[in-house]
């Protein structure tokens, strides 16, 4: 898989705008259109912008290789995606399952999303961290 694949793919799953994209970056959205409808890949320059705002490492966007601190074991085979309205789609094991975010949720998710990508992967990191010590109780 390409950079401009991986973006793209990220892109989708996180159900973020190409516009946005563009917009945080700092180019026009042909450009990012050129991504991908052309294979093109961006500058090395913009990587760091595009990771952060995907919410991925640099080293994901162009090796595809996981950020250290953000693995499949970590994250036990779950997946939590954000959706419209405050609703949630949580995919773990392979099963699907629907509901509505609490106010504490949202508000992890806004912070969150305010962070780079530096900053997230400590709070993930801490998150764990947290989840270890209440499996140990």
């Amino acid at each position: 898989m390409t950079i401009s694949e991986r973006i793209f793919d990220v892109l989708k799953r996180s159900g973020k705008k190409q516009a946005d994209l563009a917009k945080h970056v700092g180019v026009r959205s042909n450009t990012v259109s050129d991504w991908k409808n052309k294979g093109i890949n961006p500058s090395a320059d913009l990587i760091p912008k595009i990771a952060e705002f995907l919410g991925v490492s640099c080293d994901y966007l162009l090796t595809g290789k996981e950020h250290p601190g953000i693995s499949a074991s970590n994250i036990h085979n779950s997946a939590v995606v954000q959706g419209n309205h405050a609703t949630t789609l949580i995919v773990k094991n392979g099963k699907e399952e629907g509901r509505e975010l609490s106010d504490q949720e949202v508000e992890l998710l806004r912070i969150f999303n305010l962070l780079d990508v530096k900053r997230q992967t400590a709070l993930l990191s801490y998150a764990y961290k947290l989840e270890d010590e209440c499996q140990q109780e």
